[in-house]
């Protein structure tokens, strides 16, 4: 009697009004989190349990947008018979998403619309760019968004781990140290030469089973690398809460700025990276809203964006489907934790020039 009134309370609690666009704001949003914690202890219980059904790779929370509910989502690949999952879990839905198993890849020589040019110095986010180790990949990868190191009063660039490699392949195993380059090698003229050294690997937090983020920190100095977001701008010094029904942006190497929404959160997920696949929590599902594609290979490392003005940065993208028409990311409060970074960023507003003109730059330094 005491579980059954707890799972009423629970329902409750999640039975939430539809709203414009699908967005939580105000006291709705502070609800609707609260909700999602409640709900995050029941997935738990039951994660191991689903994540061993065959052909289901994934397990978060989601939203019925028909009813303004939470559920939970299990993740089946679409190639394999649909598996039989149970109706619910502890009194909450449980909804069946067919889709291709989520990948790691850096990108090819192919982009649309290019983020892959060469620019001058200092070059924003969003922009092409890696760290490049002896025997790594030539490759193309994303800078994601930049943040601070308290410790040190470094400011840093980060990115995937799984772009920041030795000759392994296998995701974080490029040395402290590592030089990085915009643009990538692979979008050099000649290609996979070396381009412009932007700075140096500081920190891998690589993906681990169990884990939640696949990061890496890059020290580069406000001479090389810019705050701003090309076709995004100045971000908010604060990072923010992805939450179901949010509207998102990114932009990167391969596919510039594009838009979605946040389908899925604290997700249980298996990525398949070069050398085998990862199960990390607490993932991010973004699914494009656009009728084309979020993401693609060479867009990982972007960083992920609310809608605000400025933007928060919410999110560190590390895989898509095949289509690119959903992706996933790590949350930004996790990569910055796992970094030993934040966005305690104080900003020098100085006039400065890159492609698009001249524009009022914020540049960067620790502080607090």
């Amino acid at each position: 009697m005491r579980h059954l009134r707890f799972c009423l309370v629970i329902l409750s609690l999640l039975t939430t009004p539809a709203i414009a666009a699908n967005y939580f704001t105000g006291a709705e949003r502070d609800a609707a989190l609260a909700a999602v914690e409640l709900l995050k202890p029941i997935q738990a219980r039951s994660q191991a349990k689903i994540l061993s059904v065959p052909g289901v790779f994934g397990l978060g929370i989601g939203l019925d947008r028909t009813t303004g509910r939470f559920v939970f989502q299990a993740f089946v690949d679409k190639s394999k018979p649909l598996p039989t999952l149970p109706p619910a879990l502890e009194g909450v839905p449980l909804r069946v998403v067919r889709d291709t198993p989520p990948v790691a890849v850096d990108g090819g020589s192919a982009c649309m619309p290019c983020h892959a040019n060469q620019l001058v110095l200092p070059v924003e986010m969003g922009n092409s760019g890696r760290p490049v180790a002896a025997g790594s990949s030539c490759g193309s990868c994303t800078m994601g968004f930049k943040a601070c190191e308290p410790q040190t009063g470094n400011t840093v660039w980060v990115t995937a781990a799984h772009c920041a490699t030795d000759a392994t392949l296998c995701p974080g195993t490029a040395p402290v140290g590592t030089a990085s380059y915009h643009s990538s090698p692979g979008d050099a003229f000649f290609q996979c030469n070396l381009t412009t050294n932007v700075g140096s690997v500081s920190l891998q937090a690589p993906p681990v089973p169990n884990g939640t983020v696949d990061a890496v920190s890059v020290v580069s100095d406000v001479s090389l690398t810019f705050p701003s977001v090309r076709d995004i701008g100045g971000l908010a010094v604060t990072t923010g809460t992805p939450l179901l029904g949010d509207d998102v942006q990114k932009s990167g190497r391969t596919t510039g700025k594009t838009t979605g929404s946040v389908d899925a959160t604290n997700t249980a997920v298996m990525i398949s990276y070069n050398c085998g696949a990862i199960t990390l929590n607490q993932q991010v599902r973004i699914v494009d809203t656009t009728g084309d594609i979020f993401c693609t290979g060479g867009d990982s490392g972007s960083g992920v964006f609310d809608m605000g003005s400025p933007a928060q940065v919410v999110g560190l993208l590390v895989a898509r489907n095949a289509a690119g028409t959903t992706c996933w990311a790590n949350t930004a409060s996790n990569v910055l934790s796992a970094l030993g970074a934040c966005r305690r960023i104080a900003e020098k507003r100085l006039l400065h020039t890159n492609h698009s003109g001249v524009f009022e730059s914020h540049y960067p330094s620790c502080s607090g």
